[in-house]
């Protein structure tokens, strides 16, 4: 294993060296617990507001051909476009991040953190989530790092992080991507 160019943490197996043929042994691997202790420390850095939890009613799970919200791309439109109207009820740019967690046996749902989000704006945005998904737990944050490490304790090796392209609108952070 060495240690990867892509930050302090993270080691990667085969990577950079060239990978030849297509077996199994030779795929790239990263370490779930870096991945996840990675992304916590990067977001860390925000000053997020409000942590929300997301689920989904499967007797409200719109008709994607599908039996329910099985699949995570689906998943992760709908909270997108929720981040999204959030940010068109608040008439100003909010800041959010989320993952997607659960699959494999358990429902699939949803955690973000938001800032500058307004207040009348995150309850209407409940109440919409609500009659169109499932429901939702908002929560101030007290503590940036548990809020942060909580969002991604599900986060596998593949796990994403889906964040807002307002992010850049606090450089309280150490990343270069955000400047």
């Amino acid at each position: 294993m060495i240690q990867s160019p892509h930050g302090p943490g993270l080691y990667l197996s085969k990577w950079p060296g060239p990978i030849t043929g297509d077996k199994w042994e030779d795929r790239v691997r990263i370490n779930a617990r870096r991945v996840r202790e990675g992304w916590s420390e990067f977001l860390s850095g925000f000053p997020w507001e409000w942590a929300v939890s997301l689920t989904f009613d499967p007797r409200r799970a719109m008709d994607t051909g599908q039996r329910t919200y099985a699949n995570e791309q689906t998943v992760s439109r709908e909270v997108h476009r929720w981040c999204g109207d959030l940010a068109r009820m608040s008439r100003r740019p909010v800041v959010w991040a989320f993952a997607i967690e659960g699959g494999g046996g358990s429902h699939l749902h949803a955690h973000a953190l938001i800032i500058d989000a307004r207040d009348a704006a995150l309850e209407a945005a409940q109440r919409v989530w609500e009659a169109r998904n499932g429901t939702v737990a908002v929560k101030p944050v007290d503590d940036i790092g548990h809020a942060a490490r909580y969002m991604c304790k599900a986060l596998g090796p593949n796990g994403e992080v889906v964040l807002s392209d307002t992010l850049r609108r606090h450089h309280g952070t150490r990343c270069a991507m955000t400047r």
